[in-house]
Parts: structure tokens; sequence; C-alpha cells
């Protein structure tokens, strides 16, 4: 099989944007089950990554990878987090998260923001040559339905920040805190583990 011509394009279509991120990740550890409407609701709205920073990869015209971006300017001054990297099964090794990449970082402003989730060996391979390292790690929760006779009681967002997050550690993700006003203050960041 011939090598297939790869084009990229920032600003891409948000149909583009859907297709190159659920191929990407239709392999993923943790499996996307979402309309186009879902997508733009928790990846661009939500998360804040931006189409016009965002970047798809196509192979004859067809979007088979995607770089989510988003930058801020917060307390700390401007941070660009590449949101999701995410290359279709058939289309990878041949480059094209290197190249993803290279677009990220050669737009970014200020500090450079990405999360890995634990035991991604794919995604640091591909990062850590790069020059990311791992600065803190975060606490990724998923639920697993069980049958149980407990009730649940509403408890305050402040007892989980307490609770799993003691201040004197506590650093908020991306933007926002919700216990204050406080801002991500951060070299390069590659995160093991990662909230969605």
């Amino acid at each position: 099989m011939a090598r297939p011509i790869i084009s990229y394009v920032q600003n891409p279509p948000l149909a583009d944007l859907y297709h190159a991120f659920m191929d990407g990740f239709s392999d993923y550890m943790i499996h996307f089950d979402m309309d186009e409407a879902r997508f733009e609701a928790v990846f661009l709205v939500r998360d804040q990554n931006q189409p016009s920073r965002s970047v798809v990869a196509y192979a004859d015209n067809r979007p088979v990878a995607v770089m989510l971006s988003g930058v801020a300017h917060l307390d700390s001054g401007w941070v660009t987090r590449c949101g999701g990297l995410a290359v279709a099964p058939g289309y990878r090794h041949l480059g094209i998260a290197n190249e993803l990449m290279r677009r990220f970082d050669e737009q970014a402003m200020g500090t450079r923001l990405l999360e890995v989730i634990q035991g991604n060996e794919p995604a640091l391979t591909l990062y850590e040559p790069l020059g990311y390292e791992t600065v803190r790690e975060i606490m990724y929760f998923q639920s697993v339905p069980t049958e149980t006779e407990a009730s649940l009681e509403p408890e305050p967002i402040t007892e989980l920040f307490e609770t799993y997050y003691p201040s004197a550690i506590h650093r908020p993700i991306w933007q926002v805190d919700v216990r204050r006003p406080v801002r991500v203050q951060a070299s390069l960041l590659d995160l093991n583990q990662c909230l969605f």
C-alpha cells in the first residue's frame, strides 16, 4: 500500500474535528460514546479547546488525526493546552503525531500544558523526547455501577478538595479552581492522570 498524502488544516470544520477525534480515540483506554453536539459541549465549550488553534490531519481528504488546543491568559501568564491528540489506528507511525505536536509547539504562547493518563505509554513515548516532563499528578475517577442499599448524601465540593487534595499540595487543573480564584502556575506539563 502506498504511503498516503497527508495534509494539515488549522481551524477545520467542527465535523472534521469530531470525526478525527472519534476515529483517533476509537481504541483508547477510555471509551468515548458521544455525538457531535456532545463532543462540542465537552471538548470545545467545557474544556475550552478552540477550533482556531486546533489542527486536523487529512489522508486523501479524510480526517484521520486531531490536535485540540486552547490558550488562556491566567494569573501566571499565557498558558497553551493540548487538549487531546489522536491518530486513527490505520495512520499511526507515519509521523502525523510528531507533526501535530510541532504545530502545537510552534503556535503555543507561554507555558505549554498537556495531560497523559497513567499507563498511556504511546503518549509518553511521543511527549518525553519533545521535552515534556511530569510535574504533578491529578486523580482520575471512574464510577463502576454497583447494586447497593447505601444512600447518597450530597457533600460540598470543598469536602472533595479538603479530603483528596489538601490545600498544601493542591494545584488546580487548567483554568479553574472551584475553591478560590487561584490559577495554574507551572512549567511544561505532562500529567500522568487526566480528569474528564
